[in-house]
């Protein structure tokens, strides 16, 4: 059974105001008192109510942070965002979506409801258009939840936002390939259509680097095909990540997507894979087949965390840190929090440009 403030004065045979004062740590209560209420709560038990309390302040400490998934880089961005928030003193909720429109407007209302104090989140929206009358981001706009759009802006919106330029990263890339005489670079995307804004920058970015210097195209992995034994169906990939320890449909993507290409006889001299684990893939199965990396074909990437420094070749990356973004985005939040009623703002991160032996 629940003990309840009432117990505790009753115990005490003191009023119930003067216990809650005491908890609360507010109030004129003597000090022998309020250590007396404490020592009494804990040896009963007493579990504070903090539903009650943000209903009734109106307000809490919880920060919610709302991604698709935590593989790979969005997990360091998560894991340096929470460990930021807690310095801060913050309470931390993680919620993800897994690309779904559902499971973004469950997250968000739940923070609502919970009387977070802020947002940080990796919307599947775009614009501020595309967001229905009613849906919890809007309510957010309405209460003034200070809120930080990772990645890209929700065009139109109130929220702030850390962008992280890919048509940046895209230009540094091809730069790369223009330094290293690459005539023809394709960009494999690990998902059918359609492509969401990073993939059409990163590939706007590699076609203006390469204007007069080399031809860009694009490849991606197709669903409906049957990959290492397995048929495939939109989305399947992710799921299989999920499933089966993360990292393997990437790499089987990737090694499909690299076999296709073998097949049709359509090596390009560079390749950029859109995720860490593609590369891998398409690594590994250049290499079986005796493909020479930088030699006959140069790889890079627009992401780097962990994955990468497990290459056997230092792979040539442009990216922004995750934890320079979480840094950026727990930064603009609390100050956010702190003058409610500042202008939204973005803050465009400047990627860098990492040298490896693939390029």
């Amino acid at each position: 059974m629940k003990v309840t403030i009432k117990d505790i004065a009753e115990k005490l045979n003191i009023d119930m105001s003067s216990v809650s004062y005491a908890l609360s740590g507010k109030g004129t209560i003597k000090p022998e008192t309020r250590e007396l209420v404490r020592k009494t709560a804990e040896e009963m038990g007493y579990v504070a109510n903090g539903i009650a309390r943000k209903v009734s302040t109106g307000k809490s400490n919880l920060i919610g942070i709302v991604m698709p998934n935590v593989l790979f880089a969005y997990g360091e961005y998560v894991q340096h965002g929470f460990r930021m928030l807690s310095d801060a003193g913050m309470e931390t909720s993680v919620s993800l979506t897994e690309f779904t429109m559902e499971r973004e407007s469950m997250a968000v209302k739940y923070l609502l409801e919970n009387r977070a104090s802020g947002l940080i989140i990796k919307s599947l929206f775009g614009r501020w258009e595309e967001i229905p009358a009613g849906h919890p981001l809007r309510l957010a706009a309405k209460n003034k939840l200070p809120v930080v759009s990772f990645g890209y802006p929700i065009s139109g919106s109130p929220f702030g936002c850390v962008h992280i330029d890919m048509l940046a990263i895209g230009r540094m890339l091809g730069r790369r390939f223009v330094e290293t005489g690459r005539r023809k670079v394709k960009l494999l995307i690990p998902h059918p259509p359609p492509f969401y804004r990073n993939v059409k920058e990163l590939l706007k970015g590699l076609e203006e680097a390469g204007v007069g210097n080399y031809e860009v195209s694009t490849a991606h992995f197709d669903p409906e095909k049957n990959v290492d034994g397995k048929m495939s169906k939109p989305m399947s990939q992710y799921d299989i990540q999920l499933n089966e320890f993360l990292t393997e449909a990437g790499l089987k993507s990737g090694g499909a997507m690299m076999r296709k290409l073998i097949s049709e006889k359509e090596i390009p001299d560079a390749i950029v894979c859109l995720s860490e684990n593609n590369l891998m893939g398409v690594y590994n199965e250049a290499v079986r087949n005796g493909i020479d990396i930088p030699g006959r074909m140069a790889l890079a990437s627009p992401e780097r965390s962990l994955i990468l420094s497990l290459s056997p070749v230092p792979i040539t990356s442009a990216a922004v840190s995750m934890k320079s973004a979480a840094e950026a985005s727990v930064a603009m939040l609390l100050e956010l929090m702190k003058e409610k009623d500042s202008a939204s703002r973005t803050v465009s991160l400047e990627p860098e440009l990492f040298i490896g032996a693939s390029t």
